[in-house]
């Protein structure tokens, strides 16, 4: 406790307060909160960049979570640990991107890809065996798929739900079993702004290689390529009320571990049939309409329709 006390008073000298009093916080297992302030002008502390890389310092010791990366708004306390989950392919995006990019390429027309499709559809293999298979063609065509993202574009109404976050310090993850590289590129052209990206590591390199890799760090399940359950379950488990918004498979593994479900298409349908509880949606409009209309509710936790089933089927060590 004496190392603790030590560093909770290195870091108030250098300008970290009270928890709930600005701009980005932090929270440490040991039950430690603090807040980080900019500077004012003139200001006797050091600058920003400095206690920034002093809380950095500190965090593996004390083990904080929450604590922002460089690019990130940080994970905030003022809405009780409120955080948006986000699917990209056919929910952030309205069209699915990666289906287009595999239909308009030919690449599920391919003998090897319908194989796998097929093993897919019958469940004897997970995304993370499909991705292999039909991404492994796109290399060598990063300007036909480039000319393909011309083509899509944001989900209605996805802009303003952004912003409504933004304005209340609400983190956003985007959440994909995608392909970095589409994801990365296409949330810069449209001013996409997240807190952080979660998608398969596939990407048109500097040096025109292309690397194909999976995102999923969990060593007792490799159904999918990226593990959306395992994603939402460590959110839960620091604390978070997570807001799941999806449409199809691999969401119904991620929403499993949420507190409240957005749902539209498959996801929809898997759970009208499952029995679950949810919102359906079919543009961000919809969404607001909900969320911003009960945003008390759900800050605090008491919002209804909270999901209800237990995921029986994602293993973890």
């Amino acid at each position: 406790m004496q190392t603790s006390l030590q560093t909770v008073d290195a870091l108030r000298r250098s300008g970290y307060t009270g928890h709930r009093t600005c701009e980005s916080s932090f929270h440490t297992k040991g039950g430690f909160a603090f807040s980080f302030t900019k500077p004012k002008a003139n200001a006797n502390v050091i600058d920003t960049d400095r206690r920034l890389s002093l809380l950095r310092m500190f965090a593996k010791r004390m083990k904080i979570t929450g604590l922002p990366r460089d690019g990130e708004r940080g994970t905030h306390m003022d809405n009780n640990n409120l955080v948006i989950v986000t699917d990209f392919d056919g929910t952030l995006m309205k069209e699915d991107v990666g289906d287009t990019v595999m239909k308009e390429l030919g690449i599920l027309e391919r003998e090897e890809t319908i194989e796998v499709t097929r093993k897919f559809i019958g469940k004897e293999i997970g995304t993370m065996k499909w991705i292999e298979v039909a991404y492994s063609f796109l290399e060598g065509r990063q300007a036909e798929v480039d000319e393909l993202l011309e083509s899509v574009s944001p989900r209605q109404g996805a802009p303003r739900f952004l912003d409504f976050c933004k304005e209340r310090q609400i983190p956003v993850i985007i959440l994909s079993d995608g392909m970095a590289y589409y994801i990365e590129k296409l949330t810069q052209k449209f001013g996409i702004e997240a807190d952080k990206i979660i998608s398969n590591p596939i990407r048109y390199l500097s040096d025109g290689e292309y690397s194909l890799g999976f995102q999923n760090p969990n060593p007792s399940c490799r159904w999918c390529g990226c593990c959306k359950a395992d994603a939402v379950r460590r959110l839960k488990e620091e604390g978070s009320k997570v807001v799941y918004i999806g449409d199809g498979v691999s969401d119904l593994y991620g929403s499993s571990f949420a507190d409240w479900i957005f749902a539209r298409s498959t996801l929809a349908n898997f759970l009208t049939e499952s029995g679950e509880q949810f919102y359906r949606f079919e543009t961000f409009d919809d969404i607001m309409d909900v969320f911003a209309g009960d945003f008390d509710a759900f800050s605090a936790g008491t919002a209804a329709r909270m999901r209800a089933k237990e995921n029986t089927f994602c293993r973890f060590a």
